[in-house]
């Protein structure tokens, strides 16, 4: 029974097809959430579509949102519509489950292992719930599963190296939080560079190839992300290389009202929508208070920004507390909100997550690669619960971290097997 089940899970391409059809079945049964518009991603394509240019209000530039998913929704409306947009995140899906295969034999699982990996990415709870929302959990998951099966090229020419900068750039346009990423990957691999160069007193190289990996890496990088750079500069007057959206969030997260309707409250306490526009109209006053109209975007994002500073450094002790809810809701193995889910699938989705934690923790713990992937994975983890404990959080932002938890998951349900078998036979042998 054990063989057989390795065997069907080797199959990285049925694992595909598996993945592909359940989200073709939760597409089928929840198609008319393609049309919410959440995040105004809709609204910015329509314009797109239109010929108003990158904007949600004809007439009224905006950076507030990154491009790429906009810019790819509005192609799918444009040729098929609306089932466009959930047929390209089916696909994406399915090309999530096969990079997260290829990723971990790359890394040097068995086909078996890999096959699990997929499995936990075919039927995550998060993937699947996001997969008819136009939204960029989708996307993103897959722009970041791409980009980690790109740098686990052994091969460290030129070629891979600007695949791997354009994904990077590509994921960056969809989520501007993976430039966190970056920043942390490279302080931890020049720290290593430093660490090994003392140890070693020399320079370790590895051939004359692989010098022009990193070049290609931050050219095909600035070729992808420059477009948005200089049409913001164009308009806005400034350079801006995310969005206009982070000060924003940063305030959203951290401010008095929010810490007496939800962090001072029982966990999983959400944020009335009453509320929430209480707050966003004494913001607004606030904003205008500092002569900052509605048409300026960058001013309203710094001054936004420094609102939540401001919070920040005048209330240390709330910024904990508030930071270490932000935590609990990142990685909270059940959904915050409830409505019209069955008690069922509420415990189920919980006991499902806190199988994959404990796995993943467990091959977390037992990890001993040092390459740059392995620390790749890890730094990935790091830099996105570093950066939602600052911001805005909630589950969904944790979507992108599927196949780095998944591999994991696969790693620690391997060890945790070994060490079964092994007390068995100590106590067999007793």
């Amino acid at each position: 029974m054990i063989a057989f089940g390795k065997r069907v899970l080797s199959r990285g391409g049925a694992l595909v097809v598996f993945g592909v059809l359940l989200r073709l079945m939760v597409l089928a049964l929840r198609y008319d959430q393609l049309n919410v518009d959440t995040d105004a991603y809709l609204a910015i394509a329509k314009c797109l579509m239109n010929g108003d240019g990158f904007c949600s209000v004809p007439g009224q530039a905006t950076a507030f949102r990154p491009p790429l998913y906009p810019l790819l929704v509005a192609g799918c409306l444009s040729t098929v519509g609306p089932l466009g947009i959930g047929l390209m995140q089916v696909a994406c899906g399915g090309l999530t489950i096969w990079f997260t295969f290829q990723l971990a034999r790359r890394l040097g699982l068995a086909d078996w292992l890999a096959g699990l990996a997929s499995l936990v990415v075919a039927v995550d709870p998060l993937l699947l719930n996001y997969t008819p929302q136009a939204m960029t959990e989708i996307l993103m998951t897959t722009l970041v599963s791409a980009y980690l099966w790109s740098i686990s090229d052994p091969r460290r020419f030129a070629p891979q190296g600007a695949l791997a900068g354009a994904l990077f750039g590509l994921g960056a346009l969809c989520r501007p939080t993976l430039w966190a990423f970056g920043a942390f990957l490279l302080a931890v691999l020049v720290s290593g560079w430093v660490w090994q160069r003392r140890v070693n007193e020399r320079r370790v190289s590895n051939g004359p190839a692989a010098k022009h990996w990193p070049l290609a890496f931050v050219a095909a990088l600035a070729v992808v992300v420059a477009p948005w750079v200089v049409r913001n500069w164009l308009v806005f007057g400034h350079p801006i290389l995310t969005t206009t959206h982070g000060g924003y969030t940063l305030a959203l997260a951290n401010n008095s009202a929010y810490f007496a309707d939800v962090v001072e409250q029982p966990f999983g306490k959400v944020w009335s929508s009453d509320k929430l526009e209480r707050w966003q109209a004494d913001l607004e006053q606030e904003l205008e208070r500092r002569g900052i109209p509605r048409s300026d975007e960058v001013g309203r994002d710094r001054a936004q920004r420094d609102i939540g500073l401001d919070w920040i450094r005048s209330h240390p002790a709330h910024f904990l507390r508030s930071a270490f809810h932000r935590e609990r809701l990142l990685w909270s193995p059940v959904p915050q909100v409830t409505a019209g889910l069955s008690q069922v699938v509420v415990f189920l989705t919980g006991a499902w997550y806190v199988l994959v934690f404990l796995a993943a923790f467990i091959g977390i713990s037992n990890c001993r690669g040092v390459s740059v992937v392995w620390a790749s994975l890890l730094v990935l983890i790091v830099s996105t619960t570093a950066l939602h404990a600052v911001y805005w959080s909630n589950a969904r932002m944790r979507a992108p971290l599927t196949p780095v938890l998944a591999i994991f998951a696969a790693t620690g349900a391997q060890k945790a097997g070994h060490s079964i078998n092994t007390r068995r036979r100590l106590t067999s042998d007793k």
